[in-house]
């Protein structure tokens, strides 16, 4: 499994910092995290990064509900696709079943699940991210959203039956106390919502049935291209992570992968890791320079290469010419 998590998962975090005290740029430096990066929110990161990142804001701003707290400033809509779809479900249960499907689409590592008992359901959520053996604040922040989520269909008066926590009680529990406004259970063996079972038929009262289609639509074609070959995935994590560095070592620690198997595996499917991301690169520098007026150093930058001579060598190698006149000559006979 590839352990990677779109950006949109961090929306709010350096707004969240600043006002903590906190310097991002530190955080970003000392977990691998490129800024710039986290803008587009489709772009894809590295799970461990982002557990690093969450783990190391708490510890340098000391809070232990930072995830809380950035739970707060987030909506559905921060996973995507799955949120908007969640959001158009004619009731609460076909929402929840829709996020089970769907939500491996935003986060590779999240897993959610439901169980009934009685009158009661229980909604649990768990970050299995690889080598990160404790995601508190990933996990409370998604248990935060969730519950807003249910309110939505609910009325913000709405309180859940009772939360559960894996990590111990924080030495100030106010906010968990204020935000959630039911019996709290930490230390517990897994992080979840309980709820009463007759709110899964709440219906949205703003469910548009063809927006509901075309985002199923979506996210099934979404699942279909992620079944796809190793080839297929390997060149869209390049595609997301070239900016930042990408070589093989790094595309292989997302796969959760030694390189040598990565090599190996591309190379039984009849290709290597360098013709993907020369293929990449090319694709991507012929399609900034006759859509976009980005300078040539910028673009020479967010394919990776760290002087412009090294991308006009490679692009002159590749394509016969340079890139300044790959432009002019291109966007003339367009004209």
């Amino acid at each position: 499994m590839a352990n990677i998590l779109r950006a949109a998962g961090f929306r709010g975090f350096t707004e969240l910092l600043l006002e903590l005290g906190a310097n991002p740029a530190e955080i970003y430096a000392q977990t691998g995290l490129n800024e710039t990066h986290l803008t587009n929110p489709d772009n894809i990161i590295p799970s461990r990064q982002i557990v690093r990142a969450m783990n190391l804001a708490a510890e340098k701003t000391g809070q232990a509900d930072f995830g809380l707290r950035l739970g707060l400033r987030n909506s559905i809509d921060f996973i995507g696709p799955a949120g908007l779809l969640a959001k158009q479900s004619e009731t609460l249960g076909e929402a929840l079943q829709a996020l089970s499907r769907y939500i491996s689409l935003h986060n590779q590592s999240s897993q959610i699940a439901m169980s009934q008992y009685g009158k009661k359901c229980l909604l649990t959520y768990d970050d299995v991210t690889p080598g990160m053996n404790s995601n508190p604040h990933l996990c409370d922040r998604s248990l935060t959203v969730g519950v807003n989520f249910f309110r939505s269909f609910l009325g913000r008066a709405w309180t859940p039956s009772a939360m559960f926590f894996k990590h111990r009680k924080p030495a100030d529990s106010s906010l968990y106390e204020k935000t959630f406004a039911c019996p709290l259970f930490f230390d517990s063996d897994v992080y979840a919502i309980e709820f009463e079972a007759e709110a899964l038929t709440a219906r949205s009262s703003q469910t548009d049935p063809a927006m509901r289609q075309f985002f199923l639509n979506y996210l099934e074609e979404l699942k279909r291209q992620n079944l796809g070959g190793l080839p297929e995935l390997v060149e869209n994590l390049i595609r997301s992570l070239l900016s930042t560095g990408c070589d093989q070592e790094v595309i292989a620690e997302v796969l959760d992968m030694h390189p040598r198997t990565l090599q190996k595996r591309l190379k039984a499917e009849g290709v290597c890791f360098g013709d993907l991301l020369n293929n990449v690169r090319a694709e991507m520098a012929t399609q900034y320079l006759l859509e976009s007026d980005i300078s040539l150093t910028d673009l020479a930058s967010m394919l990776g290469y760290s002087e412009l001579s090294a991308f006009s060598r490679f692009f002159s190698g590749h394509f016969g010419c340079s890139p300044r006149n790959y432009r002019k000559a291109n966007r003339a006979d367009c004209g």
